[in-house]
């Protein structure tokens, strides 16, 4: 009989949950008040830390507090979460070296969300960066409820990892949605890029 080589046979993959974010992001952030750390899908612990985490970008505990103000203090459905989440860091990923962005103190949607609608040097489709500047402006709005409805002294300690906001106008002087609309009812004049094209399955990171 042939043994089986056991170091050839594949691990199984960690299934994380919240508290193994203890030792990647400041305490504050766990202890955040009115959110519920059980309460939140695990995927988003798999996808924070397999994927956000292991690129070492500057905008990881932004969006591990992100993920638990949406679910667990605005009370967005788990699939719409999961949604937001690799849109902003996948868009990230790519705008702030571009745009020479060291921290996240240096991202300033004012100035960048348009500059990237129209910057060329990128090949993302209408519908990209349509749902980036939708994905951002919901997510930040969300994220200012939340800081919003904190003390003055916990306002403070939070505001590090809130999202600025998109002035209204400009997000509505920017938006093209109703092109990218239009171009859904008429393929054959807009080639849309697929959704499972531009952002990564929550499914590819789980066990």
């Amino acid at each position: 009989m042939v043994k089986s080589d056991s170091s050839r046979e594949p691990r199984p993959r960690k299934r994380y949950q919240w508290q193994d974010l203890q030792e990647l992001v400041s305490p504050a952030i766990l202890s955040a008040p009115r959110l519920d750390w059980n309460q939140m899908d695990h995927r988003y612990f798999q996808y924070l830390i397999r994927t956000v985490h292991a690129d070492s970008v500057v905008w990881f505990e932004h969006l591990v507090l992100l993920a638990a103000v949406m679910e667990t203090y605005i009370g967005l459905d788990p699939s719409t979460v999961a949604k937001y989440l690799p849109n902003l860091h996948v868009r990230w990923r790519v705008l702030f070296p571009a745009y020479g962005l060291t921290s996240f103190a240096d991202w300033r949607p004012e100035e960048h969300l348009p500059h990237y609608l129209g910057d060329m040097q990128f090949p993302d489709t209408l519908h990209t960066r349509e749902e980036f500047l939708r994905a951002y402006t919901v997510t930040a709005e969300h994220s200012q409820a939340y800081w919003r409805a904190l003390p003055k002294a916990e306002q403070a300690i939070y505001q590090q990892w809130t999202l600025p906001l998109v002035p209204k106008h400009l997000a509505k002087q920017y938006s093209r949605r109703t092109e990218v609309l239009a171009a859904q009812k008429d393929r054959g004049n807009v080639k849309l890029m697929p959704s499972h094209h531009i952002l990564p399955k929550f499914e590819e990171k789980l066990i």
